[in-house]
């Protein structure tokens, strides 16, 4: 693969646009790409496409479950595909580094992973959580160093008007770190990835005193049956997105 910005000028190739160039397009701007031979595939990860970008591109790239059933329920004749947004390989790299998921000894370490913004957090909050903020407008890797070692991580989500179909990659990212995750059940991506027993769910909508209340039955069963059995949930995930899954399902989009 080559990347470089979307231009006019390239012939007979497949192009896979990114979020931020299928937000550029328009029909006829597609329509001139596929006139010079090339085959265009739009990805808009959590954000919308209308039904007219969507019906001039070749193929329709869902990064989510929800985002595949709601392009799918579309009146369309353009191909959906659905590829699961993938752990990043440099984190993967990392936890290889590092050996074994960590060791179920001292106390129980709780981190969040992202946009600050996107969380809910209170000082209370903040007190039982280290928030790793991650600057996803530049590159920076600092914070996966902060990954081997966690026991669980924190998602209980900040909902804003322009979500759409959230992957689930905090989950993911849990999963292949051998740790598990304190989620709300208003998260309608997650629901399609852990079963309703998993032991770790908490309210939808929760208030501050319903994630404190999450938190430390997490630390109660920490070591236990219940978290045992989370863990082994949690395994099955990270084998639901496992490399060569995504390969398969990046294989059937171009094919």
């Amino acid at each position: 693969m080559t990347f470089e910005p979307v231009s006019r000028t390239v012939r007979n190739s497949e192009l896979f646009l990114t979020k931020g160039a299928a937000r550029t397009m328009d029909p006829d701007m597609i329509h001139s790409l596929r006139h010079r031979g090339n085959r265009v595939f739009l990805d808009p990860v959590d954000e919308d496409v209308s039904d007219d970008v969507a019906a001039a591109a070749d193929v329709l790239i869902a990064a989510s479950i929800s985002a595949h059933r709601d392009l799918e329920s579309r009146p369309l004749t353009t191909k959906v595909v659905r590829i699961d947004h993938h752990v990043d390989p440099r984190l993967r790299r990392i936890l290889a580094s590092r050996g074994a998921p960590p060791e179920a000894a001292g106390p129980m370490l709780v981190r969040y992973f992202g946009e600050t913004v996107n969380a809910v957090s209170t000082p209370q909050i903040a007190a039982e959580v280290d928030f790793v903020h991650v600057d996803t407008a530049r590159q920076d890797v600092a914070w996966m160093q902060r990954v081997p070692g966690v026991h669980m991580h924190y998602a209980v989500r900040q909902h804003r008007l322009l979500d759409r179909h959230k992957p689930f990659l905090k989950g993911f990212t849990a999963a292949l770190a051998g740790a598990n995750i304190l989620l709300a059940r208003d998260e309608t991506e997650a629901a399609f990835w852990l079963p309703d027993d998993y032991p770790y769910w908490i309210e939808a909508h929760p208030s501050e005193d319903a994630i404190l209340a999450g938190l430390d039955y997490a630390r109660e069963t920490f070591r236990g049956e219940q978290w045992e059995e989370a863990l082994a949930m949690m395994r099955e995930l990270s084998a639901r997105t496992a490399d060569s899954v995504i390969v398969s399902q990046l294989e059937d989009a171009l094919s």
